[in-house]
């Protein structure tokens, strides 16, 4: 885990730490007025960049008490002083419902929200008499957390759920957005549940068995669950070959000869014959296949994903775009090397070895059927 310092205005400095490579999340801790407890590289949502900010007045940050506008206007000055577009904000516990107020005042810089044993956006009597009633059976965990802060936001939060253009704004934003009851969690879920159904790209679901710092007793289920739900949404269609960033993802199928690459783009750019697909999340270039249609086979030129998008199924993906793209019935076709024998085998290729057709280069043969998955 990197640690940066942003500057935060009024001479005051905001901690953030920084770990991982591809697309952006900021992370959001609890409370409100916690340090930010979910600042370790093992619960980094993985094949992201992760960003970690430590509340203003809390913990390493500079400042002291203040209100739900400064909290994010803190998350712009972080975003825009370390040059990221949009991310994804994943929030847990009240880092949820700032997640919310986040994408309902910036939506053009939050990709999605992910909310993970929020409180919701309400402040209800019988909510609260649940919560009480059972805090007694909630495993105690010590977080250092600053109480000016906690009280300031707590009385900000309470005067923005009682805007009355606060429901018109949830039913009306273009963001999507996930939240999540942790199954054993003592507070009830019905607020989450209101929310996904009331936000047009809302979802909701429940994880079983885990309480509600589940980060803490079972951090194995939060990183695959948050990997899971900060992967976003890949979008795979067609590109040309001088396209920001697509030159870059093939040659992660070609090579470092530059002569190599230079001959490969001027292929794409030149022969009419030649398809290529790109898969992007976020707007970031992610994966990329090349391949030509010819009249008894589709022959796969390239297929390639960036390091942070590996091992998630885009590979797969992309293969069924070239099948769903080009003519029906032709089996997939590809001459490859060693090192991506691997992964024809893995997604149901028949794989025959051609010998060396360059000196000590072992070349192979790809088959797969097009009835074949």
């Amino acid at each position: 885990m990197e640690s940066v310092t942003v500057p935060g205005g009024d001479g005051m400095s905001l901690h953030v730490g920084v770990v991982g490579d591809g697309p952006d999340v900021v992370v959001l801790s609890g409370g409100p007025g916690c340090v930010n407890y979910l600042e370790h590289d093992a619960l980094a949502p993985e094949g992201t960049r992760a960003w970690f900010p430590e509340p203003r007045g809390v913990g390493r940050s500079g400042g002291g008490a203040h209100d739900l506008t400064q909290a994010v206007d803190d998350l712009e000055t972080i975003r825009a002083t370390m040059g990221v577009d949009s991310w994804t904000v994943l929030g847990h516990s009240f880092g949820s419902d700032l997640g919310v107020r986040y994408a309902l005042d910036y939506p053009e810089r939050v990709h999605s929200v992910v909310g993970i044993a929020g409180h919701g956006l309400h402040k209800d009597r019988t909510w609260s008499q649940i919560y009480s009633e059972h805090r007694h059976v909630e495993d105690s965990l010590v977080i250092t957390w600053d109480a000016a802060v906690h009280e300031s936001l707590n009385a900000s939060f309470i005067e923005w759920i009682h805007q009355p253009t606060l429901f018109r704004q949830l039913a009306d934003t273009p963001v999507r957005m996930s939240f999540v009851a942790a199954g054993e969690d003592i507070r009830p879920d019905w607020p989450l549940r209101q929310l996904a159904a009331l936000i047009p790209r809302g979802q909701f679901r429940s994880v079983r068995g885990v309480p509600h710092n589940f980060w803490h007793t079972h951090p194995e289920t939060w990183t695959a669950l948050v990997s899971e739900l900060c992967r976003g949404e890949v979008i795979v269609q067609a590109a040309d070959i001088d396209e920001p960033g697509v030159a870059d993802v093939l040659a992660l199928a070609i090579g470092d000869d530059p002569q190599k690459i230079r001959a490969t783009v001027d292929r794409y750019r030149n022969d009419p014959a030649v398809t290529l697909l790109l898969a992007t999340d976020r707007g970031m270039p992610v994966g990329a296949v090349g391949y030509t249609p010819g009249a008894a086979a589709i022959t796969i030129l390239h297929i390639a994903t960036v390091k942070s998008a590996r091992r998630m199924g885009l590979g797969r993906r992309l293969l069924a775009e070239v099948r769903r793209a080009a003519p029906a019935g032709l089996p997939l076709v590809a001459e490859t090397d060693a090192d991506a024998v691997g992964f024809y085998a893995a997604t149901g290729f028949t794989v025959t070895p051609l010998g060396e057709k360059y000196p000590g280069r072992q070349r192979f043969h790809a088959h797969l059927d097009h009835h074949s998955s």
